[in-house]
């Protein structure tokens, strides 16, 4: 019995609220508490048409987006596609599902892509500058950069047609 009451001694919010005393005024206390749980939310997205390919060099595209956190900005982004034909990597494929073409993805915790990093395919990435100012980057600016590359070798080799893929970006803790 004194373990038990020692123990709830030491939660720093077991507060009980206080009734008053009779007389000609009385006060009673009620305590209130509020946990706020980590929060992220991703917005911004842009979808990355890279047009025809001319047969040279490789093709890429990435856009700025916004990624917020309550927190001290950390955060963990896990990126995937939905192309079955090469489930374990990323790939575009035609709506056939014969023929796909490999890219990369790169992530960078700030805008723009210089110091973007490659990312694994739906492998979480410790990433950090998330903006903490508002939910839609309206204050502080957006904080990552999205980017894919083709590499003109893939290009080149792949049947001619069609190609496409939904890439989906994972924040979270």
């Amino acid at each position: 019995m004194l373990l038990a009451a020692g123990l709830l001694a030491a939660i720093p919010f077991a507060r009980a609220a206080k009734q008053g005393s009779p007389g000609t005024s009385s006060t009673g206390t009620a305590t209130i508490t509020v946990t706020i749980p980590p929060q992220y939310q991703i917005s911004g997205m842009q979808d990355l048409p890279l047009g025809t390919y001319g047969g040279t060099g490789g093709l890429s595209g990435n856009t700025d987006i916004c990624v917020f956190s309550n927190g001290d900005g950390g955060y963990q982004v896990r990126i995937y596609d939905d192309s079955t034909m090469s489930p374990s990597g990323f790939s575009v494929q035609n709506p056939q599902a014969t023929a796909s073409i490999p890219y990369e993805v790169k992530w960078n915790d700030r805008t723009g892509t210089s110091g973007n990093s490659p990312v694994s395919y739906n492998a979480a990435a410790s990433q950090t500058g998330a903006n903490t100012q508002s939910t839609d980057c309206s204050l502080g600016g957006k904080s990552a950069n999205l980017e894919v590359q083709f590499a003109s070798s893939d290009l080149r080799a792949a049947p001619t047609g069609y190609y496409d893929a939904t890439l989906t970006v994972v924040i979270q803790p």
